[in-house]
């Protein structure tokens, strides 16, 4: 026996209460569509699957498709029905790409509200200024100059 594992030590097995449950509640599994699912994907939908059940909830299937260098169409049906047979059908199923315009939308809409902005820092530029507490370029932008950027962006 490894020195870490006393086989005597009992384990709690249940499942622990999560804090601030709506009325609505809902759990989704998110695997792109690269291949079938794995044995991660099973402890994650196993998991979703007993919370929905104690919550008396949702579970949903988004199969995440936006990278066209990594996924394909013939695991769409596949992940469906390997996760129907592991945790029983879905409440719902979304794709991501047939969802993208909303994903659209919804961004502008935030970029109105100046709850979202364009940053063209460099991704590790912004994680160590997060990091350091200090504010990424990008957020200093007006609403208007955002707006400019996210046009630019779409042509």
């Amino acid at each position: 026996n490894p020195s870490f594992f006393d086989p005597k030590e009992k384990f709690k097995k249940e499942i622990i209460d999560l804090p601030n449950v709506k009325k609505i509640f809902r759990v989704r599994s998110a695997p792109s569509a690269s291949g079938p699912l794995h044995i991660g994907h099973a402890l994650v939908l196993s998991i979703n699957k007993i919370y929905r059940d104690k919550y008396n909830g949702k579970h949903i299937l988004r199969i995440e498709d936006t990278n066209p260098d990594g996924n394909f169409k013939k695991f769409y049906k596949m992940i469906e029905k390997d996760f129907t047979w592991l945790v029983g059908k879905p409440d719902e199923v979304y794709i991501q790409s047939d969802r993208i315009n909303l994903y659209y939308k919804n961004a502008e809409k935030l970029l109105r509200k100046g709850h979202l902005y364009i940053c063209e820092e460099e991704p590790e530029t912004i994680r160590n200024k997060i990091r350091k507490g200090q504010s990424p370029l990008g957020k200093r932008n007006s609403i208007k100059e955002n707006l400019s950027k996210w046009k630019l962006m779409g042509k």
